[in-house]
């Protein structure tokens, strides 16, 4: 996802590389960091993601799911090794991420209902969270 939102990658090479469907699949998860050549807010573009995961199909919540669990289980290790200045390479603080990844996982649980996938990012978001108290100054 990452590919096409910081890697000005576009989506029609990801098309021509591995097909239409997995092209639909990012372009799906893909968040719209600028319109008309203005950045959007992180409160606008979560909530824009939400969204389109709201409407999107199980394939891309299982995609969303892998990218989450990536995600939250790196951060959590960067918590414990470095310790909360990690929270300075991020636009918000523990409290609003935690917050927003909570809100994917019931939207994956959602979709995914029963799947390994949706508990296992479930589980990692809440050692995330275990991790941000333990790890808070």
């Amino acid at each position: 996802l990452l590919v096409v939102e910081d890697q000005d990658v576009p989506l029609s090479g990801i098309e021509d590389t591995f097909g239409s469907r997995v092209a639909g699949i990012v372009a799906v998860l893909t968040e719209q960091k600028h319109a008309a050549g203005v950045s959007r807010s992180w409160e606008v573009r979560k909530r824009d993601a939400l969204d389109q995961l709201r409407r999107a199909g199980p394939d891309a919540a299982a995609v969303k799911a892998a990218d989450l669990l990536h995600s939250v289980r790196g951060l959590a290790v960067a918590l414990r090794t470095l310790g909360p200045e990690v929270w300075q390479h991020f636009s918000r603080g523990p409290d609003p991420a935690l917050q927003f990844y909570r809100s994917v996982v019931a939207v994956i649980q959602d979709k995914l209902p029963g799947h390994p996938l949706a508990a296992e990012v479930a589980a990692a978001v809440d050692d995330l969270a275990l991790t941000i108290e333990h790890t808070s100054p």
